[in-house]
């Protein structure tokens, strides 16, 4: 076992026997992993948020139509950005945004008829990020319906 570290230890000294190998050896590396994670670090601009932006028009203004947008501020994939009917059609259009969601007038009334709700959300084709978004959106809708459903059991009770 001796032989062994006596020949490793010849081996380092041989390598590194100048100090230009160290700066390749260990300096380097640590700089371009340092280049790279910054290079790769997320820039969104909005306070280091990495969840998806999607745009949402909020036809209805009820009180579950709110509870909807609350829930969808609460996730950890997306982040609502509640805009009119014309600047969410010109922000999905003209700057490419990743997902436009309308909640249609009526919405609240149907959650609390018990009748189902569809959400009409546009989606950019070529972005993979949109079936992300999309799964957290019906995610949303899901719980909320669970919500509006338990609600009108109770009250019937």
């Amino acid at each position: 076992m001796r032989k062994l570290l006596t020949l490793a230890w010849n081996d380092i000294r041989v390598e590194f026997s100048h100090r230009s190998e160290l700066v390749f050896f260990l300096v380097l590396p640590l700089l371009f992993t340092a280049i790279i994670g910054l290079g790769l670090s997320n820039n969104s601009g909005s306070e280091g948020d990495s969840r998806y932006p999607v745009l949402v028009v909020d036809l209805d203004g009820g009180d579950l139509a709110a509870h909807f947008t609350d829930l969808l501020n609460a996730s950890e994939v997306v982040r609502p950005q509640v805009v009119s009917a014309e600047e969410g059609q010109r922000l999905f259009e003209d700057e490419g945004g990743l997902a436009l969601l309308t909640l249609p007038q009526g919405f609240t009334a149907d959650l609390l008829a018990g009748r189902p709700v569809a959400l009409n959300v546009r989606v950019q084709p070529e972005d993979n990020r949109a079936v992300a978004a999309s799964q957290a959106l019906n995610s949303a809708l899901q719980r909320l319906n669970a919500a509006a459903v338990s609600a009108l059991a109770a009250a019937d009770a």
